[in-house]
């Protein structure tokens, strides 16, 4: 474990060091172009390096001390509670990625259809028409927020005492009331709708600007890299952007029964 004060401490060290390496540095690089002097030269970069040394240990030894402390952790609760526990809450995320994203792109699809988009590709997504079908299909898969439920419980060290599995959980939240099921469902709608209308209407124009900023030497390579390059870079972004969303969601989960 790591204390403040001690890290502190080393910390202002280190920075000492750097600074003082660097404060020879320019001095030195300053009297070398006075003097014009090899022996400044090899002195400049000799200080240099040291400086460069300074600051490669001072990653080292914080960045590394880091990690292993999150090893010792894992390695710890393996010891304690098993390699079950690191796997605690599996099945629900199992289930709810392949059914939410064929309930996603299945009912976007349909919704276009319904609601009679001009198909995407060859005409933009950038629609208010796509808009509208990426919202509401968002709202349809809101409906597996048991799922989401019941993995948050799963989770929760509060919980492990109480509650095994996944049929447990669910059984359990029966007494309650089906309400207790989707408890923290507005922020799921709030999420899912606004992030599906995101992700669906920038796609296609993403896509289009990743292939017009390259000539297609080979089109269908092209058009996975564009492909995978729309989706990977749209979906970490909108992730980070409804991140404190699921922070919030996450803390109304992960209670039982508590108004």
């Amino acid at each position: 474990m790591f204390f403040p004060q001690s890290l502190e401490t080393a910390a202002c060290t280190d920075r000492w060091l750097i600074w003082f390496c660097e404060r020879l540095h320019s001095t030195t690089e300053s009297s070398s172009l006075e003097n014009q002097s090899v022996t400044d030269h090899s002195l400049h970069y000799e200080l240099q390096d040291s400086s460069f040394f300074v600051r490669r240990g001072y990653i080292r030894k914080y960045f590394g001390a880091w990690f292993k402390e999150a090893l010792n952790n894992i390695s710890s609760l393996l010891k304690s509670e098993g390699l079950s526990r690191l796997y605690r809450g599996l099945l629900p995320p199992l289930i709810m990625r392949t059914s939410s994203r064929a309930l996603m792109f299945g009912m976007y699809d349909e919704l276009q259809s319904s609601l009679s988009c001009p198909h995407s590709p060859p005409n933009s997504s950038f629609t208010i028409c796509h808009a509208q079908a990426a919202f509401l299909a968002g709202l349809c898969e809101a409906s597996l927020c048991p799922l989401e439920r019941v993995q948050v419980l799963l989770q929760t060290s509060a919980y492990h005492d109480q509650f095994k599995n996944t049929g447990q959980i669910l059984g359990a939240l029966k007494i309650y009331g089906v309400r207790e099921y989707y408890r923290g469902l507005s922020v799921i709608l709030a999420r899912n709708s606004l992030s599906n209308t995101l992700f669906f209407t920038l796609k296609e124009p993403f896509k289009k600007a990743v292939m017009d900023t390259h000539p297609p030497i080979n089109n269908s390579l092209m058009q996975l890299v564009a492909d995978f390059m729309s989706g990977a870079i749209l979906g970490a972004t909108i992730s980070t952007i409804f991140f404190p969303m699921n922070v919030v969601k996450n803390h109304i989960q992960s209670k039982v029964r508590i108004m």
